[in-house]
């Protein structure tokens, strides 16, 4: 199965993705509706109808996901833009993770692509 992005492209059986500039992921991921929302400062991304085609990696304790990266870059803000986007227009995304989590156990995500 493959899926191309406008920056990634995920292949293989869901077993990883890897984008165009050779950086491979190997936590899971995640096609589906994913509602983003803020509790406090922090962005948390609430897989709402998810096929799961990786699974997520042992750290993962929580059925939450946090996008990596510093808020304030254009890389998040474009993320966190597709994200919202997909969510107000009730569109699937495509999310690929680090394989490493945050200290509260929720899987860190690097890769968004709309689909």
């Amino acid at each position: 199965m493959i899926f191309t992005g406008l920056l990634y492209v995920v292949t293989g059986l869901g077993d990883e993705i890897i984008g165009r500039s050779g950086f491979k992921i190997q936590g899971g991921i995640y096609i589906g509706k994913i509602q983003p929302y803020y509790w406090g400062q922090t962005l948390y991304l609430k897989p709402i109808s998810p096929v799961i085609e990786s699974p997520p990696p042992n750290c993962a304790r929580r059925n939450l996901l946090r996008l990596t990266g510093d808020e304030t870059s254009n890389e998040f803000t474009n993320k966190f833009n597709l994200l919202l986007h997909s969510w107000l227009n009730d569109r699937e995304v495509i999310l690929g993770g680090t394989g490493g989590c945050t200290a509260e156990g929720d899987e860190l995500i690097k890769v968004v692509v709309p689909k």
